[in-house]
């Protein structure tokens, strides 16, 4: 799978057309993406209070890091600091804050053990981004916040970015999922997908895990199929994303391939422009 090192901003129909071709793309922003990275261990530091928080499942039952790892969601994503860092962050890297939209900033907490893999912090199966939202010019972006490693990296399927794989497109609701996190306890595993799924058999012969340094950002096309890797590792992993929609593709057709999505909405509500907030609308 090529994967591409991008030295310093790159012009936005550069990067998009190279997306669109399923290309992965590493912004080495080291200096841009130290204030995220800091803040963000910060927030995590703070909410777990035990002495590292990528072994918090050996101080805590599960029932006490679920907990805690909501908390700690929750302050990133209420947090003025996050949200102004990954502003810098997309501009040093050549995103425009007045033509992109943005939708919720992420920390993703990945588990290393079953009895703690529930919730919001579930392992995500094999799935497109571009299924749930059905915007195919939609690019992802994703940076960890502690050193990675292969078995706890994402999984990427390079082989299926041309070939469609049977899913739950056809049926699956986010008005749904909403009803039923909803209705969930905490300390449950939601019983319904928080986005469509893959429905046979995903062919792990070529699968791919990128390994990238806290300082450089992943950015790839949301409609490449992508998993959580099930950590095994021993260490939580943490690391933080988002999704955005520069609408100049929509305006001149620019996007990702449609090869198995049976869906028809496009959820453009969950974007807002990066410089004041607005919603998309097309």
């Amino acid at each position: 799978m090529h994967v591409s090192p991008v030295q310093g901003p790159l012009d936005e129909t550069q990067r998009s057309e190279r997306l669109f071709q399923g290309e992965l793309l590493v912004f080495q922003e080291q200096e841009a993406c130290n204030p995220l990275v800091s803040i963000a261990r910060q927030i995590i530091r703070k909410h777990f209070v035990v002495p590292d928080p990528e072994l918090a499942h050996l101080y805590l039952s599960p029932e006490q890091y679920l907990g805690l790892a909501a908390a700690t969601q929750d302050a990133f994503k209420q947090s003025t600091e996050v949200k102004e860092a990954i502003n810098h962050l997309l501009q040093a890297c050549g995103v425009n804050p007045e033509h992109n939209y943005i939708d919720s900033r992420v920390l993703r907490i990945v588990p290393c053990l079953d009895a703690f893999d529930k919730g919001n912090n579930a392992t995500l199966r094999h799935h497109r981004d571009t299924w749930g939202a059905n915007i195919y010019c939609q690019q992802n972006w994703w940076l960890p916040i502690f050193e990675l490693e292969t078995g706890r990296s994402m999984a990427f399927y390079p082989d299926y970015w041309r070939q469609p794989i049977a899913n739950t497109t056809d049926s699956w609701s986010f008005s749904d999922f909403l009803q039923t996190r909803k209705s969930t306890p905490l300390h449950t595993k939601v019983p319904y997908p928080s986005s469509p799924q893959a429905t046979e058999i995903v062919d792990e012969s070529n699968r791919f895990c990128p390994i990238i340094e806290p300082g450089e950002i992943l950015c790839f096309s949301s409609a490449h199929l992508h998993a959580s890797r099930i950590n095994r590792t021993g260490k939580i992993r943490f690391s933080v994303e988002w999704r955005t929609i520069n609408k100049n593709d929509i305006i001149e057709n620019r996007s990702a391939p449609n090869i198995d999505n049976s869906a028809s909405t496009p959820m453009y509500q969950w974007f807002k422009r990066i410089s004041d907030g607005e919603a998309l609308r097309i």
